[in-house]
């Protein structure tokens, strides 16, 4: 299993429903994809894991990083791990500004 942690910093313009859009391609992307995930936002900027094979979780990065609604995106780490951490949800998520927690057990979060 390879996991990638990567942070970038939210475009000023970017929208609740930019990042709802964001999840729903993450949702259906990774569980075609085989990738598990979370997705933290927090003042503006974002961090996430991915999780999944190497190929896949790296080719996956380079679009991220190409991504509009995001900048100054810096690669915190990659590296195998004996089993992933998120296997249950093709991408959690937690907005720490408002403390709102996505129902990881939704059908809009679950693999």
């Amino acid at each position: 299993m390879y996991e990638l942690v990567y942070c970038s910093k939210a475009s000023p313009d970017l929208t609740h429903e930019d990042i709802l859009s964001i999840l729903e391609t993450a949702k259906k992307f990774n569980s075609e994809n085989n990738i598990t995930g979370c997705l933290l936002y927090y003042n503006q900027e974002f961090a996430q894991i991915l999780e999944g094979e190497r190929d896949v979780v790296m080719s996956l990065y380079e679009k991220i990083k190409k991504d509009k609604r995001h900048t100054f995106v810096v690669l915190l780490g990659t590296g195998n791990k004996p089993n992933r951490h998120f296997a249950d949800w093709s991408m959690a998520y937690k907005d720490l500004d408002n403390e709102v927690e996505a129902p990881l057990k939704s059908d809009f979060m679950k693999t």
